[in-house]
């Protein structure tokens, strides 16, 4: 009943939210152009799914998630300026079409690819020997739950559990020792950074499948399983997790849960749909040890090293899948100065990863990666983020010119795109708490705003001062033995 009565809310915020969209534009003009476009869109998705991710695509691309957008922008920017409108309203509009886009194109794939992830799983498979690596850096307040909840999983097969000690300075390393007669093994190496923590414990892994896990992250007791699933495909390289906020304490833990389950891991599912995530996370992610290997393992140049060797197996031609299943539970900052400093390095680092990979647009081979995940990690990381401030301004100068109702009907479709969006999300992701989507207008107003300060100013600490150092949350402690899941 619960499904049915949001996936109802579902259809009739979408139909509100083209109505108002529709009833804002100029002229017949963009009204034509934007309608075309829905058609051609939704036409379009319907035969990448029937082409899906072995098969030349019938459309590019990045036309539909680029050029398309612009175009459309472009008649409806044009029009306005002839219109009765004013330079801001136009603005706003512009702005509010690209964005419409973004979450639009989303939608219809993500719904698709549920269907298709419950078939993939209900096949029979023969699960591999894995090994887990855990680094860890003066991680003592929340080490120990994480290797009982990985020692406590369930899997069928061998399973090799690794703690790479990154030189600690605090009680880690002998937290971690206690677990040795449990089995675990556990390694201490001079402080070398995260990816030279993975790469020392990938000396020491014996099996073919490699899954690592983050030392403040409790996993769920099917997601080893569930994240080695995907590789019955001998084309798959790599399997992202998915990730939830654990220790949902306040407004900015709350959002950020949301976060997690909308923005994150609901553009994940459509990526998956072509084997083309961009980013394996370093809180729960595997890879085939042949292909990490292969690709020269973890680099020290960036900050974001799971974004680096996720982005180096799809040039190299391989599979990149996600699991929506396969559960792990991590501490979000609870604090602004904790999300500053967390964001600051997500960020930083991955300004860092696409310039370093910038040669993705000039070679065709990269299929998927340059024909859909490059286009949104664009958008994601440099346009919207950098369009929200002119555009709240313009907002904020309508109003003071008295067109408030028009504003107005804007705010209510923002808000009514970005309520839709959450409760998709929660809807496909079994996420129970469906009051999460009460925080939907925090994505428009405040939560949005802070984090697209803080992918700005990473943008200019990156680009103006070569800046790019390694900046961490605290732990609290606040995951525990009892938070384990079975889903």
């Amino acid at each position: 009943m619960r499904k049915l009565l949001v996936r109802v809310l579902v259809a009739a915020l979408s139909a509100l939210s083209a109505f108002i969209l529709l009833y804002i534009m100029p002229g017949t003009l963009s009204i034509v152009a934007f309608s075309s476009s829905l058609f051609l869109t939704l036409f379009s998705m319907i035969l990448l799914i029937r082409k899906q991710v072995s098969e030349r695509l019938p459309l590019n691309l990045f036309t539909i998630i680029i050029v398309i957008p612009i175009l459309i922008a472009g008649v409806i920017l044009i029009e306005g300026l002839f219109s009765p409108w004013s330079i801001f309203q136009v603005f706003i509009l512009w702005s509010l079409t690209l964005t419409f886009w973004f979450n639009f194109l989303m939608l219809p794939l993500a719904i698709y690819h549920a269907g298709v992830e419950e078939k993939k799983r209900s096949k029979a498979y023969m699960y591999p020997p894995i090994t887990v690596i855990i680094p860890a850096y003066n991680e003592e307040k929340v080490i120990a739950s994480t290797i009982e909840s990985v020692i406590e999983a369930d899997y069928p097969s061998p399973k090799e559990i690794i703690v790479v000690d990154d030189g600690s300075t605090d009680l880690t390393y002998s937290i971690a020792s206690a677990y040795s007669q449990k089995g675990v093994k556990v390694f201490r190496k001079p402080n070398g950074g995260k990816h030279s923590a993975i790469n020392y414990g990938l000396l020491f892994a014996k099996n073919p499948i490699i899954i690592t896990i983050d030392a403040d992250t409790v996993v769920g007791r099917d997601a080893l399983k569930e994240i080695v699933k995907p590789f019955r495909d001998p084309d798959v390289a790599g399997v992202a997790g998915n990730v939830l906020v654990l220790n949902k304490k306040n407004l900015l833990t709350k959002c950020q849960a949301l976060e997690y389950v909308a923005s994150i891991n609901l553009h994940r599912r459509t990526m998956d749909l072509f084997g083309a995530v961009p980013v394996v996370p370093g809180v729960i992610g595997a890879f085939r040890r042949e292909v990490l290997k292969s690709v020269g393992e973890y680099d020290p140049d960036t900050v974001t090293e799971d974004f680096d060797i996720t982005l180096k197996c799809l040039k190299a031609g391989k599979v990149v899948q996600a699991s929506s299943k396969a559960l792990a539970f991590t501490e979000a900052p609870e604090t602004f100065g904790d999300l500053y400093r967390q964001r600051l390095r997500w960020y930083r680092g991955n300004i860092q990863t696409i310039l370093k990979h910038k040669d993705v647009f000039s070679t065709r081979r990269y299929g998927a990666l340059r024909a859909l995940t490059y286009p949104y990690v664009l958008l994601s990381q440099f346009v919207i983020p950098f369009l929200t401030f002119p555009v709240w301004s313009a907002f904020i100068a309508e109003i003071l010119m008295g067109n408030w109702v028009t504003m107005a009907i804007i705010f209510l479709l923002f808000t009514s795109l970005q309520f839709l969006h959450a409760l998709l999300a929660i809807d496909l992701s079994g996420e129970e708490q469906l009051r999460l989507a009460a925080y939907a207008p925090f994505f428009v107003v405040g939560y949005k705003h802070l984090i697209d300060f803080f992918v700005v100013k990473a943008a200019i600490d990156v680009l103006l001062f070569k800046k790019a150092t390694w900046t961490r949350a605290r732990r609290y402690g606040r995951v525990k033995k009892h938070t384990l899941v079975s889903k």
